[in-house]
């Protein structure tokens, strides 16, 4: 379930579970913090990201403590503020907001997005909540992509692709696009990933839409042949739809920009992941 704790199959997952694995390998001392702490609260950023194994679990020290040292988990040394830490069971955990601020400034900038929309969808945390969380660390290392990504936030989001995309959009010098574009018929609704709400340029008010097809949920040719009918409704609707696969949204390549910025009429820049 974690480095160094198995759970036999047939248990359903729970976050009691979860703490009393953790439990067995946390040391009395200290605070269970970022992508362990998260999971705990049900936010599993521990499955963002394709790992060959599972990464040990986060524990903190105080900085004038000296940093965790275990073959079983991921030691920090880092400072705990006021109200950082709250008692769960046998546990301490950093709390929400200070969980968010941690793992905004120490995660990659994708995933440190798609964790925090994962957290303020979950009601964890607010925007402005999360906000000032960050003035409380002003000098801290990470904290300036901190500052940064805390104001891109959407709870919206509703997968940690639709926030990978969105990222990328933005760092492009896109207009923000919106999560969760609902469109309609008067007969049939649909849902947008993403969406850009002014009208194509050059277009009679057509509108762009982005749509993530995990491999997971549309790598069947049965997904793909209803994702073409559903687009098929969607142009008639006045919709263009740019279909991106995560293959496409980790490429170092800048196609994705270049299509997006055509049909927008922008010049993308340049992008930094």
């Amino acid at each position: 379930m974690i480095r160094g704790v198995y759970i036999d199959t047939l248990v359903e997952d729970s976050l009691p579970l979860r703490a009393a694995a953790v439990a067995k390998v946390a040391p009395p001392d200290a605070v269970v913090c970022r992508r362990t702490a998260a999971w705990l609260y049900g936010v599993d950023v521990l499955a963002l990201q394709e790992l060959a194994e599972l990464p040990s679990p986060d524990f903190v020290r105080p900085t004038d403590e000296r940093a965790l040292r275990s073959t079983s988990a991921s030691g920090h040394s880092q400072t705990l503020l006021t109200d950082d830490v709250i008692d769960w069971g046998v546990l301490r955990v950093t709390s929400p907001l200070a969980t968010a601020v941690h793992l905004a400034r120490h995660l990659q900038r994708p995933f440190a997005l798609s964790a925090l929309d994962a957290m303020a969808r979950a009601e964890l945390i607010t925007l402005d909540g999360v906000q000032n969380a960050v003035r409380r660390y002003p000098h801290h290392p990470g904290i300036v992509q901190a500052r940064e990504l805390v104001n891109l936030v959407d709870p919206a989001a509703e997968s940690p692709g639709e926030s990978w995309l969105r990222l990328r959009m933005i760092d492009a010098g896109f207009p923000h696009p919106v999560p969760q574009v609902r469109v309609s018929d008067g007969v049939n609704a649909y849902r947008l990933d993403l969406g850009f709400l002014d009208p194509l340029p050059g277009t009679n008010g057509r509108h762009l839409g982005l749509e993530y097809d995990s491999d997971q949920w549309h790598g069947t040719a049965e997904r793909r042949e209803a994702d073409t009918r559903r687009r098929r409704r969607l142009d008639g609707l006045g919709w263009e739809i740019v279909s991106v696969r995560r293959w496409q949204l980790w490429s170092r390549e800048n196609d994705l920009e270049q299509e997006v910025g055509r049909l927008l009429g922008i010049r993308p820049q340049q992008r930094t992941w």
